[in-house]
């Protein structure tokens, strides 16, 4: 607790010396998550788009944060946003994708996870969500391919095990 204490303590900090850029607020945003605040961290990640509408960071929490929350036609419009003004970014096709696969749309969630996999190789939540999309389409050799990949990519996530 100590820890997400000072966390939230350097934010305020950094707020108060650059009050007028959207990182300090994504910062505190983090925070609050890590304390299961996400009441506060949804109005941190708000703020911080108050100051860049168009912050890719920020556009991607607030989506993850609808949709966690069960607001996923929000998080939907949110993280178009996100895709709008960044279209190469790995971590917006996948989160686009998860947010696709609730919706029951598996072929555009599955096109979304393989922009997101060419994008950026390095984020494993790319290939589970390409995997289910797989699995959905009873194609369970390629998923179980895709599950060994995320794994190998971020061994210490319980997310995948």
């Amino acid at each position: 607790m100590y820890i997400l204490h000072s966390a939230l303590l350097y934010s305020e900090k950094a707020i108060s010396l650059k009050p007028e850029s959207p990182t300090p607020y994504i910062i505190r945003s983090y925070a609050h998550q890590a304390a299961f605040d996400l009441d506060s961290a949804r109005k941190s990640t708000e703020m911080a788009l108050e100051h860049d509408q168009a912050n890719t960071l920020a556009l991607v929490n607030l989506s993850k944060l609808l949709f966690g929350s069960d607001h996923t036609e929000e998080a939907m419009e949110t993280i178009n946003k996100a895709e709008d003004s960044n279209p190469e970014n790995g971590e917006v096709h996948s989160t686009k994708g998860f947010i696709l696969l609730a919706l029951r749309k598996t072929d555009e969630a599955s096109e979304s996870f393989k922009k997101a996999i060419f994008a950026d190789r390095s984020i494993g939540e790319s290939y589970l969500g390409y995997a289910l999309t797989m699995m959905r389409q009873g194609n369970s050799d390629t998923a179980l391919q895709y599950i060994s990949a995320a794994i190998a990519l971020e061994p210490r996530r319980s997310l995948f095990v």
